[in-house]
């Protein structure tokens, strides 16, 4: 749920109420385990969109890593999903 309003408030512009749902979002998949690391991953993609709004790129930088190493851990090299996570994340 909070990473649906996350989505909501990147929606309408308000990338720092977004990235607020963004953060609670992933502290929540991290408590819950391993079973929420695509949902954790894919929040971490959204939050760095909206920490770059924000001239946050340091954060916006780990954030894409961290989703992206999530990926590379869950899906295997010859998956297509790989291949199209490393050409988003890879800036």
């Amino acid at each position: 749920l909070r990473s649906r309003m996350g989505e909501c408030r990147m929606g309408v512009g308000d990338h720092e109420a977004a990235v607020g749902f963004f953060e609670k979002a992933v502290a929540v998949f991290e408590s819950k385990g391993d079973g929420y690391d695509l949902p954790r991953a894919r929040t971490l993609e959204l939050m760095a969109k909206g920490q770059e709004s924000l001239q946050r790129t340091e954060e916006a930088k780990d954030s894409r890593a961290l989703a992206l190493r999530i990926y590379l851990r869950t899906w295997d090299a010859e998956d297509p999903r790989l291949a199209e996570a490393k050409a988003r994340l890879k800036k």
